[in-house]
């Protein structure tokens, strides 16, 4: 699993703000885990971080030529 980060260190880790990483979560596109009583504070695996960017990951599309004929 690896080590739980705070919102703080997960936006500094995808270099995004703090409130980015919160909406990421409340939409269910950032896997979390509430720690504590009552909602808790959220921490984030450092491996959900991981196929998190490889999930939103794109590759270039080929470029096509069309030869005039």
């Amino acid at each position: 699993m690896g080590a739980l980060l705070t919102v703080k260190q997960a936006a500094a880790r995808l270099q995004c703000s703090p409130a980015t990483v919160y909406q990421l979560c409340a939409l269910k596109i950032l896997p979390h885990s509430r720690v504590g009583l009552g909602r808790g504070v959220i921490r984030i695996a450092e491996g959900d971080i991981h196929a998190y960017l490889t999930s939103r990951r794109t590759e270039p599309e080929p470029i096509r030529l069309r030869h005039i004929n």
